[in-house]
C-alpha cells in the first residue's frame, strides 16, 4: 500500500492528500472571504500562503519570487556543486593511489611509529604492519582539507596505553591532495615498503555506496555555503585551466 493512501485530509477528510494539497480548500477559503475577510481562517490560510511566497532555498538562497520553487535536495546549483566534487573526488582518488604506491605505504609495508604511547603512558618507537587500508576515507573533503586523510590501518607489536593494537595513520603529505603545508608531524617512518595497493572495484569512480557519498557531500556543500563553495569552485577551475 502506498503512502498517499494512508493520509488524510484534515480539511476535507478525503484520503490520499494532505491539508496544504487540498484542491477543495482554497476555493472555500475564497467562499468564506466573500462573507468576511476577516476570518480567523482566512488569515490563517494567506499568513501560510505568504510564507511560502517567502520561503528560499537553504542553499542558494533564491526565494520563490524569484526563481523556480525549491529545497536544498532540488536545488539545481546544489546538484551542479555536487557533481563538480564528484569530479574532483575522482581526480583526488588517482592522485592518492599513485602516492601511495609511490611511497610503499601498501598492505603488508613494516612502518615504525617513532611516538607509541606504551602501557606505561611513555613515548617510544614501535613497529606495526599495514592491515589494510580504509578506502572510503580517501576523499576529498572540500571545505578545508588542511590535513591528509587517516585511512591506514596498522596492526603493531604491542598494545598501547590504552590495550589497544590497532593505530590508524595518515597517508603522506602531498601537495596536491591537501591545502596546508607540509609540516612534518607525521611520527612514522616506512621501513619495509610495500606495493600491495588494491582499491575495491568502483573506488576510483567513486562508485562505493554513490547514494550515502553524495548524500554526505550535500552535508558539507550546505554546512561550508554556497558563497564559499562557488567561491572554492572557482579557485580550482582556474587553477586546472589549461593556458593558451
Amino acid at each position: 500500500m502506498s503512502w498517499n493512501r494512508t493520509v488524510t485530509c484534515s480539511h476535507c477528510l478525503e484520503e490520499g492528500h494532505n491539508r496544504a494539497k487540498c484542491p477543495t480548500r482554497e476555493q472555500k477559503i475564497e467562499e468564506l472571504r466573500k462573507e468576511d475577510s476577516n476570518h480567523v481562517r482566512v488569515e490563517r490560510y494567506d499568513r501560510e500562503q505568504k510564507r511560502k511566497k517567502s520561503r528560499s532555498c537553504g542553499y542558494c538562497g533564491s526565494s520563490n519570487k524569484n526563481s523556480k520553487s525549491h529545497n536544498v535536495r532540488s536545488c539545481p546549483e546544489m546538484k551542479e556543486h555536487i557533481e563538480v566534487e564528484v569530479d574532483n573526488n575522482k581526480i583526488f582518488r588517482a592522485i592518492a593511489y599513485e602516492h601511495l604506491k609511490g611511497t610503499g605505504l601498501g598492505t603488508g609495508a613494516l612502518i615504525k611509529s617513532t611516538d607509541y604511547i606504551n602501557k606505561g603512558y611513555e613515548a617510544e618507537p614501535a613497529l606495526g604492519f599495514v592491515e589494510s587500508i580504509a578506502w572510503d576515507k580517501i576523499t576529498d573533503s572540500g571545505r578545508y582539507g588542511w590535513r591528509m586523510p587517516s585511512a591506514i590501518v596498522v596492526s603493531m607489536q604491542k598494545e598501547d596505553y590504552y590495550g589497544r593494537t590497532k593505530l590508524l595513520i595518515a597517508i603522506p603529505y602531498h601537495p596536491d591532495l591537501c591545502a596546508g603545508k607540509d609540516d612534518s608531524t607525521e611520527r612514522y617512518e616506512i621501513v619495509v615498503p610495500s606495493e600491495r595497493v588494491d582499491p575495491p572495484l568502483g573506488w576510483f569512480d567513486v562508485e562505493d555506496n554513490t547514494k550515502e557519498f553524495r548524500k554526505e557531500i550535500r552535508g558539507r556543500l550546505r554546512d561550508e555555503g554556497h558563497y564559499y563553495v562557488t567561491h572554492r569552485h572557482e579557485q580550482l577551475a582556474a587553477a586546472s585551466a589549461i593556458p593558451e
